[in-house]
């Protein structure tokens, strides 16, 4: 199907009343915000192609919390302790919210730090608490005398799907048990 420009012509609201309307989505399943965009739709058209007053300021959106944990990211990964996380669950700290937490009572207490400085001071204090932001992909855990490889997110490449398929096809082969 050919790429529709929709979004030119109407706006996602008129769109999604079409579907209703047709009866290719259900009024139950309609998206969670039509009935406030119904009720309180807004004062201007939204349109891809309105002109912005020029004497209106952007506000930035980005505060220093944001920065704080694009760097943790970007220096341990999207789950460096490689557990799964229960979103539902209100009031467990992930890794990177009790990074931005000690970030900033560091920050609080050294005000006159650059940021570089309070990033490198919070990672050896959180380092210390926890094993799974280490540097070194294995760590020693203390209560077993085991070493325990991190919980890293593996990128499924052309070249990796290909090898995996042929792992599996040569352990067919050698057990013909698997094969029927």
């Amino acid at each position: 199907m050919a790429a529709s420009r929709l979004d030119k012509i109407a706006n996602i609201f008129s769109r999604a009343t079409g579907l209703l309307r047709t009866g290719a989505v259900k009024y139950e399943d309609r998206p969670i915000w039509y009935d406030v965009y119904r009720v309180f739709p807004p004062k201007y058209e939204p349109r891809y192609n309105r002109e912005v007053d020029p004497s209106i300021e952007i506000k930035p959106i980005f505060y220093e919390e944001d920065l704080v944990r694009a760097q943790f990211f970007e220096k341990y990964g999207l789950n460096p302790g490689g557990m799964v996380r229960d979103l539902k669950t209100v009031g467990v700290e992930d890794d990177c919210q009790r990074f931005v937490n000690s970030y900033n009572e560091i920050k609080k207490s050294n005000p006159n730090w650059a940021h570089s400085e309070v990033f490198e001071a919070t990672t050896k204090t959180i380092v210390n608490r926890s094993s799974s932001l280490r540097d070194d992909p294995t760590y020693q855990d203390e209560t077993t005398d085991t070493v325990r490889r991190r919980g890293h997110i593996r990128l499924l490449t052309q070249d990796s799907l290909r090898s995996m398929f042929d792992e599996s096809i040569a352990r067919t082969k050698n057990d013909p048990k698997k094969s029927s």
